[in-house]
């Protein structure tokens, strides 16, 4: 199943409030036995949803360590 949610930023994720709306997409696919759902496994796109709240990801700082 294709997953849309939308929401607003009024509890802590991923650190702090923003208050910012934002959606996100995600895919859940299910494993059915005899009717009934066995497995179950979904993927987000939580730095779409991570942008779109404000919040960014920094690239680590690395030290120049050139070659003698």
């Amino acid at each position: 199943a294709r997953v849309t949610i939308k929401g607003t930023n009024t509890g802590q994720f991923a650190g702090r409030i923003t208050g910012k709306e934002g959606f996100g997409l995600g895919l859940i696919l299910y494993h059915m036995d005899n009717g009934k759902i066995v497995e179950e496994w979904d993927h987000w796109d939580e730095l779409g949803m991570w942008w779109q709240l404000g919040h960014r990801l920094d690239p680590p700082i690395v030290p120049n360590q050139s070659q003698s």
